[in-house]
């Protein structure tokens, strides 16, 4: 017999206390966001890569006007081939290196052949480490990484799935000088009154009703 769901299904409807944490977790200001992108690579041979500014500039395309830096985090990649034929591909580890020569510690290496009634294909699914590594691709630090690659054969036709998330960077700038002088400037303001002029006297805030 499984196990009993009442006071599950009683929780959900009426609600539950919890004991929060002793410390105030933090906010995720900006949630991540879920997509997969597609990728195609027609009548290729040899070795295809597929990189974070690729997936980047995807981003940048589907959702037109982004100026901000894009974090991205890399969950499972789909790979077919769909002409009958075999192939391999190389995952490699997101959290070894941060440029394209760096990046090339391979975690998964898979290949396949076609069967009777399918294609060949491929799948792999990252290490929760990796899944939840942020990548940032940085044209001003020259930042990338390799996430994949593909051994496509002769007059091959690939098509991969990649599911990621990813959110908009956001950066608060510092405040402005002229903000923190007019904090100062209010601050000593407050300092030099004394305590009749900060806290007036009841009667002054209440009137006799008669």
């Amino acid at each position: 017999m499984g196990a009993s769901r009442g006071p599950s299904i009683k929780n959900a409807l009426n609600g539950v206390s919890l004991r929060c944490r002793p410390d105030p977790n933090s906010i995720v200001d900006v949630p991540w966001n879920s997509i997969t992108l597609s990728y195609g690579v027609s009548e290729g041979e040899g070795v295809s890569t597929l990189t974070v500014s690729q997936v980047v500039d995807q981003l940048k395309t589907i959702y037109t006007g982004i100026t901000a830096p894009i974090e991205i985090r890399i969950l499972q990649a789909r790979i077919w081939e769909t002409t009958g034929k075999a192939f391999s591909s190389d995952f490699f580890d997101l959290l070894h290196g941060d440029t394209l020569a760096d990046s090339t510690t391979t975690l998964k290496s898979l290949d396949d052949t076609p069967g009777r009634n399918h294609w060949a294909r491929l799948g792999y699914i990252w290490p929760k480490s990796n899944q939840n590594h942020s990548l940032l691709y940085s044209t001003l630090e020259l930042k990338d990484s390799l996430i994949l690659s593909l051994n496509s054969p002769p007059e091959s036709d690939m098509l991969l799935h990649l599911n990621i998330l990813w959110r908009v960077r956001v950066v608060i700038p510092p405040p402005s000088k002229t903000f923190i002088g007019k904090s100062v400037k209010h601050l000593k303001q407050l300092v030099e009154k004394t305590p009749e002029e900060l806290f007036p006297p009841l009667s002054e805030l209440f009137t006799d009703p008669q």
